[in-house]
């Protein structure tokens, strides 16, 4: 049987503009001409399953944008294993008429490393970009072989990344064959056309304009999607086509593609070795999760089963690299071999992805391992390669996961580390109307894994330079830092000299002070922008933090009749604990409320006077 997917978009694209305004009072209209950015005029995409073999053909038309170092991701192409390349045409076609075409001949083959792809065969279309000219039209046509089994169709909105009108989605299938389907977030009509041997499925919207992340407060797949799954009875090399459409069957088509590479009876001796005077089952799987990431160096590994599939475990050892899927293997087997009961979990990295559980397509781009010890969940994460065993990065906090076990395979939330905590403490002065003296920052647990990962590879003035940047996003945009030190141990500490400008108010012989002014990044200005927000998302990644400055030349009347002001230095204590979210519209107002309790004690005055004034 031949089954055959035809997958296409024809998108036109316009010009946009915005408006902008300072204190409510409108300034100008900007205007943002084409030329400066590439322009995806028409993309084609034909998915056909033949002979038990899936081709992928991709046919898309680009104008060239002002910067022709920014050309598109479509001159660049993969051929290995996994995505073998069938075809390879380019026709570049300049603004006088004259054209120039290209083919696989003229690609330039490379292999690449250093936490980089690695691929035996990667084309870098150099040619091409010798060519190129601004205003350019660029027609590539491509078809891939993929030698992986088809789990379906996912396609979100905003992977066009430009506003677009005019963008259609076709699905077309044998008449036998059945379309699972779900749209996410859109309420479009689907319409369906059958013929004596094929039905088709044409999913459009009139317009779409990339929707304005605002940084914490927003979603990453809030834009229109569609999930699709073929049910069919043709059978691949690897695996089959899913008959169902539960999670159940899709763990079971995964586990029974990579049930291979589990060489379990192969990890024996080395478990035994690593977890040798290691008492407690979880003892053993922190010994195997820091062996893992100290002697498996993190490379994506392409070369024979592409990011879905990972290598034998033999494979990963022997190499000593690996991606996500490869750790996540090596310390399955591991743990396995000695009888621990890890489990192997898919995830999605990149906070505020929130998967679809209607509709069994991978929506995951990340393997870990769930594991646990006395009614507790441990989570490991082999490519953080920092922090402390069964701790996750905080990206991954309240995101759910798929945990894969036979026929018992059960979607989890990653729920936050209950230790987690940002101290920060601060011997102070006020000088005229800055804020002079030393700031600690203490991180644990989650807050930390992100510090101990750029500490370990970037050199010193790398990290420095981060260090900088990561002050002035998270503490105050102004901040002058005379010092820093950092004392990588259980804790993430830094120590800052520093100067917070105009971080006081000082009005006759009173000084104002707010924590909102000292801390002026901490916390996001536009919590009253979220009210109506539909798609609220909110993680700060610094959620329960405890603060206590202690002001050296400043301090509070207790009674005006009698200020008794010596020795009376001011000390400003204050804590919150946020939950990081997501939220569900049932728990909207509950956030609000604690958010803006949080913000409007950061943002109330303190009156103070100087030392040392009558």
């Amino acid at each position: 049987m031949k089954n055959k997917v035809f997958f296409g978009l024809f998108i036109i694209f316009t010009t946009g503009c915005s408006k902008v305004f300072l204190n409510d009072e409108f300034i100008s209209t900007l205007s943002f001409p084409r030329v400066s950015q590439n322009l995806l005029v028409y993309y084609h995409r034909h998915y056909l399953l033949k002979n038990n073999r899936l081709f992928i053909k991709t046919h898309s038309l680009i104008k060239t944008g002002g910067n022709v170092n920014t050309f598109p991701e479509a001159l660049y192409c993969i051929d290995g294993s996994v995505q073998k390349l069938q075809q390879y045409h380019v026709r570049l076609i300049h603004q006088n008429g004259s054209i120039k075409t290209f083919s696989k001949s003229d690609l330039l083959r490379s292999d690449l490393s250093n936490s980089q792809m690695i691929s035996r065969l990667r084309i870098n279309f150099l040619p091409v970009r010798n060519e190129l000219q601004s205003g350019d039209l660029i027609e590539t046509i491509t078809t891939f072989e993929h030698s992986l089994p088809f789990l379906g169709i996912q396609f979100t909105l905003d992977e066009l990344e430009e506003t677009a009108k005019n963008i259609s989605c076709l699905i077309e299938i044998p008449l036998e064959d059945s379309l699972n389907y779900i749209v996410l977030n859109d309420t479009i009509p689907v319409s369906l056309v059958k013929t004596s041997k094929t039905k088709t499925y044409r999913f459009f919207w009139d317009s779409y304009t990339p929707l304005t992340k605002s940084g914490l407060f927003s979603k990453n797949n809030s834009e229109p999607a569609i999930l699709a799954q073929v049910s069919a009875p043709s059978i691949f090399p690897q695996g089959q086509i899913i008959q169902k459409t539960t999670w159940q069957d899709f763990g079971n088509v995964y586990l029974d593609m990579i049930q291979s590479k589990l060489e379990i009876s192969h990890a024996r001796a080395l478990a035994k070795e690593i977890t040798k005077g290691r008492t407690g089952d979880k003892e053993k799987m922190d010994a195997i999760a820091e062996y893992c990431q100290k002697n498996i160096r993190y490379e994506q590994v392409y070369i024979d089963n592409g990011e879905f599939i990972p290598n034998n475990y033999s494979t990963i050892m022997s190499n000593r690299y690996g991606d996500c899927k490869d750790y996540s293997v090596a310390m399955y087997c591991l743990a396995k071999s000695i009888g621990l009961t890890p489990r192997l979990a898919m995830c999605h990295r990149g906070r505020g992805f929130e998967p679809c559980p209607k509709l069994p397509v991978s929506q995951f781009n990340h393997i870990i391992v769930y594991f646990v010890d006395k009614q507790t969940d441990y989570w490991y994460d082999g490519t953080n390669r920092a922090g402390q065993p069964g701790i996750v990065n905080v990206d991954l906090i309240n995101q759910t996961a798929l945990v894969l076990e036979r026929d018992n395979l059960f979607l989890a939330q990653i729920a936050e580390n209950s230790g987690n905590k940002m101290t920060i403490s601060g011997n102070l002065m006020a000088v005229k109307n800055d804020i002079e003296g030393e700031i600690t920052i203490s991180l644990s647990l989650q807050f930390a894994v992100q510090f101990f990962y750029y500490e370990m590879h970037f050199n010193q003035e790398e990290f420095k330079d981060y260090l900088y940047r990561w002050s002035r996003e998270n503490i105050n945009e102004n901040i002058i830092l005379k010092d820093i030190k950092w004392l990588p141990e259980k804790e993430f500490v830094l120590k800052f000299s520093c100067v917070l400008p105009n971080s006081v108010i000082t009005i006759d012989q009173n000084v104002y002070v707010s924590l909102s002014r000292i801390f002026s990044r901490l916390f996001p200005s536009d919590v009253a922008d979220i009210q109506n927000n539909p798609d609220l998302f909110y993680f700060p990644y610094y959620n329960r933090t405890d603060l206590s400055l202690n002001f050296e030349n400043l301090f509070q009347v207790q009674d005006q009749t009698e200020p008794n002001r010596s020795n009376k230095n001011f000390k400003l204590n204050y804590s919150y604990d946020l939950p990081p979210g997501p939220f569900n519209v049932s728990q909207r107002t509950d956030f609000i409320q604690k958010l803006t309790t949080v913000t409007d004690n950061f943002n109330n005055n303190v009156k103070l006077v100087r030392m040392g004034l009558p």
